[in-house]
């Protein structure tokens, strides 16, 4: 074990990562140290959460308060990354607001009680609408990929909790790409009396925003025990970010609904003043019918009455009894209108109204919707739709309410003006489509969603390293681009600085390739197409799939980075015609590094200044270039053969003996390995990702070529020297002080980025120090929570990739190193002690569970075909009633037991290793 501060291990029971918020917390009156009217326990906002949604769909943020944020569901803003003005339109303006849901309780002989399932202070109106209040509290569990929210509020006697979540299933990537998610309410009656709740859901309408005629059309249908509420436009601009369809449905319970009106009625804006004479300043809402009723009033208009309602007050005065009585009775189909007639008729001594109180009203309502429908400088407001569910609940009994929002915006627009599309085109027409595959679909995508979920909670290493391997996998759906013609991207940062980025793919795209490997592959062999004939790999899509980064060939890590990844792709899929069609590319990447080596020493020592460090000079042969050298090296031999090239093999091994040799020579000074060497300067600079490729290589099974001494002691000053609780690792500290301190104001040295921090600390696991690991997960997940970001890690820009290398905690903690190829599993987990963790591949995923004097591997899900293992200290291997297999060889490192016949690891059994 590397030597280390005295850090526990952080090991306990199993657990989800819980947030709280609360509708300021208020205790009782209390005496210490001075009496106080109320005490209220504040803390930060969350200023991210949850992604929902699928790869490369767009999402929709929910944050720990219960509201729904973000909606880069529109192929435009951060998501879309820069489109010009004319294709990027007008912003739908979809905010916390757009998408509300809200419960009623009613107890024979009480007053009804209706609440927000939201803590957001701005959404409340207490001075119109003080019967509707936020809950008193909620109760965040984030086990990505499914979220439950727990509503606290002690005056309703009922508890309510949501499950919520987007299918997310591990080599599923077609059901993980479905544009929508599920909200599943479960209501449980904790009084002696039956209650009958509501729950009701409120959504705007974003559509051809913009557009002066919307043509939105909102349609509700109803099947079985669904209905559900479809927002359309027949709208055609320049801009078609908005142009799509937007469906809402509800299950379980006895629905109402509004199929469309205006959105300030629903309250998803500001209130609506009413103009009329009959009153000064009548505002009008739909909850305050809701709160007296507990349902929606079943409106069925599909369009904005002001397209049809287009009479002047000369021609209204014209009508006949009948055609007024008729006017009234179509534009009461909208439940705003409605409710106009409808108070106007209360105030009737008869209860009806004349037929001169008819065409009164028809021209107020003609002036009323001259404003909502936009026909003065802006766009109609008309479209927001609402769907209710209400279930009686006998005391100590439960019902569940499931709503699910799906999405359909096939207009993908890159900066060049092409129409790429989206991916899930391919698969529905619709949001009404998505809809319905999402709720015909419902059971097997919720139970193997929460299996997955459930497996990555499962482990007794604590919250903060579980959530951090499965948090940041958010990012895998926030920041995604899966286009109609199949191709696939990730953002860096989302928004920012390019796509699929090789650099940042190296550190953060373990996740991926473990769960989506067909996604991962085929991004590596589009891109590759683009190769220089010098070898030089690009370094990032530049808008669409057709252009990479023109400024970023001079790179000089990024030609290393590739050829490891290609292998660490092999080892994990046996992908054959994969590295067939790549290895020319290895081949030519491998020669232009080679010839960065002036001086014969085996090193890159030429043009190595600009690396992904990019704003961070570096000269000679730095240690993070050359580190990345010798893992390329390692990984080349492996590839050259596997593809029966042995003579380039043997040449890269000659190449690899003498840089090992040089590395540790030139650039090792007692303690750790410099930032650089040039000629006879040195800088003794401590870089955390001086040993990259060593990371790297070591993670997916390969052995280090550098002394084990001298590796052990530059993981141990990194730790001792760039890490402290409060901060995390800084990329680099300048021990010596001198020049070395001058270099630390610059940006990224003296910087913190949580991607190199989970790597390096899934490197000190790696290598037996689970302590150290842990302690720098812990400081990374302090650090993001106390700033209300724990989903939204940084660096250049927001949800940046890099920061999914949090998955390498998980692979490192397990010591789980797949050789497909060979069917061979090396499974030496460096944690010392009992512990249990899921494990997850390509192809199937389960719990590992190690104590003492045996390993158990469960399979989950899917199947894991083997022949041999890989272990330490163990030495015999059975399969349910098998016959156990025995050790057959032994290098010191590990014992190797070989299975006579294949073994097929799969969903539901165990393979016991004692």
């Amino acid at each position: 074990m590397i030597g280390s501060k005295a850090v526990s291990p952080v090991i306990g029971a199993p657990q989800r990562m819980v947030m709280q918020h609360h509708n300021g917390a208020i205790s009782a009156v209390v005496q210490s140290p001075d009496e106080v009217a109320c005490q209220i326990d504040a803390t930060i906002a969350m200023n991210s959460g949850v992604a929902l949604g699928g790869i490369g769909t767009g999402f929709i943020e929910l944050r720990p308060d219960g509201c729904f944020y973000e909606w880069l569901i529109f192929n435009n803003g951060p998501w879309a990354g820069g489109l010009p003005a004319n294709l990027a339109g007008v912003s739908p303006g979809m905010g916390p607001a757009s998408l509300q849901f809200l419960v009623r309780t009613q107890q024979a002989g009480q007053e009804p009680k209706l609440r927000r399932l939201a803590l957001r202070a701005t959404q409340n109106n207490l001075y119109s609408l003080g019967y509707v209040q936020d809950v008193a509290s909620i109760t965040f569990d984030a086990w990505f990929p499914m979220t439950t929210l727990h509503y606290g509020d002690p005056t309703l006697p009922v508890n309510i909790k949501a499950d919520v979540f987007s299918p997310f299933i591990p080599g599923n990537a077609r059901e993980s790409g479905s544009p929508g998610f599920y909200l599943n309410f479960t209501i449980e009656n904790t009084s002696s009396e039956t209650v009958t709740v509501s729950l009701l859901s409120l959504l705007d309408n974003p559509l051809a925003r913009g557009c002066k005629k919307r043509m939105l059309s909102n349609v509700l249908t109803q099947h079985g025990a669904t209905t559900s509420l479809t927002m359309r436009t027949d709208a055609t601009p320049e801009s078609k970010t908005t142009i799509g369809s937007l469906c809402l449905s509800a299950t379980g319970g006895r629905h109402s609904w509004i199929s469309g009106t205006y959105s300030q009625y629903l309250g998803t804006r500001k209130l609506p003043v009413w103009h009329t004479r009959r009153m000064n300043f009548m505002l009008i809402d739909a909850l305050q019918p809701f709160y007296a009723k507990g349902k929606l009033p079943n409106a069925p208009a599909t369009h904005d009455p002001a397209e049809t309602f287009t009479l002047s007050d000369a021609q209204i005065n014209a009508l006949s009894a009948k055609e007024a009585s008729q006017w009234i009775e179509q534009l009461s189909q909208d439940a705003m209108i409605e409710r106009v007639f409808a108070d106007a008729s209360h105030t009737s001594p008869d209860g009806k109204l004349s037929v001169e109180a008819q065409k009164q009203l028809l021209r107020e309502v003609r002036r009323n919707l001259h404003d909502l429908a936009g026909e003065g400088d802006g766009d109609s407001s008309w479209g927001a739709g609402a769907l209710a569910s209400e279930v009686v609940v006998a005391p100590g009994a439960s019902a569940q309410v499931r709503f699910a929002l799906s999405w359909h915006f096939p207009h993908h627009f890159s900066r060049y003006g092409e129409d790429m599309g989206h991916m899930y085109a391919n698969w529905f027409k619709d949001a009404a489509e998505v809809n319905a595959h999402l709720n015909r679909r419902y059971g097997t995508l919720r139970s193997q969603t929460e299996l997955f979920a459930r497996t990555l909670a499962d482990t007794s290493l604590g919250g903060p390293m579980a959530f951090a391997w499965s948090s940041q996998l958010c990012t895998a759906v926030a920041s995604t681009w899966w286009v109609k013609a199949g191709h696939y991207s990730i953002w860096e940062g989302l928004g920012c600085c390019g796509q699929s980025t090789i650099d940042v793919d190296f550190t953060g795209n373990f996740g991926v390739t473990a769960l989506f490997p067909e996604l991962s592959l085929s991004r590596m062999t589009w891109m590759l197409q683009f190769q220089r004939p010098n070898g030089q790999v690009p370094h990032t899509y530049a808008g669409d799939f057709s252009h990479v980064d023109q400024s970023g060939w001079g790179r000089v890590d990024l030609n290393p980075m590739f050829v490891m990844m290609v292998l660490r792709d092999y080892l994990w899929t046996d992908d054959r015609d994969y590295v067939k069609n790549l290895w020319p590319h290895v081949v030519k990447a491998m020669q232009y590094t080679a010839s960065l080596d002036t001086n014969g020493d085996g090193l890159p020592d030429k043009d190595t200044g600009y690396q992904s460090y990019d704003q961070w000079g570096l000269r000679g042969s730095p240690s993070y270039v050359c580190s990345l050298w010798l893992g390329a090296l390692k990984a080349g031999i492996v590839l050259a053969e596997a593809q029966g090239q042995s003579a380039q093999a043997e040449a890269w091994r000659k190449i690899l003996a003498e840089a090992s040799q040089s590395f540790d020579k030139i650039l090792f000074n007692g303690q750790y390995y410099r930032l650089w060497a040039d000629g006879s300067q040195r800088s003794d600079v401590c870089m955390t990702d001086q040993l990259s490729g060593e990371w790297f290589t070591h993670l997916i099974g390969l052995k280090a070529t550098l002394p084990q001494a001298h590796l052990q002691s530059a993981w141990d000053s990194v730790f001792r020297l760039n890490f402290d609780s409060q901060t995390g690792v800084r990329n680099a500290t300048a021990p010596h002080g001198g020049r070395g301190l001058l270099v630390l104001n610059n940006l990224q040295a003296g910087g913190v980025w949580s991607g190199i921090e989970y790597a390096f600390a899934s490197c000190m696991i790696d290598h037996g120090n689970l302590a150290a690991g842990a302690a720098i997960v812990e400081a990374v997940h302090q650090r993001y929570r106390r700033a209300g970001s724990p989903w939204n890690q940084v660096e250049c820009g927001d949800h940046y990739a890099r920061a999914m290398s949090s998955w390498t905690t998980l692979l490192a903690a397990t010591g789980f190193k797949p050789d497909m190829p060979r069917k061979t599993l090396t499974l030496m987990p460096p944690v010392r002690g009992a512990f249990h963790a899921p494990w997850v591949m390509a192809g199937a995923f389960g719990t590992l569970r190690h104590s003492k004097h045996k390993l158990e591997l469960t399979c989950l899900a899917g199947e894991l075909e083997l022949k041999a293992l890989r272990v330490r200290g163990f030495t015999t291997a059975m399969l349910g009633h098998s016959k156990p297999a025995q050790i057959q060889r032994a290098d010191g490192a590990a014992n190797t037991i070989e299975f006579g016949e294949p073994l097929h690891l799969q969903a539901g059994s165990s393979l016991i290793v004692s």
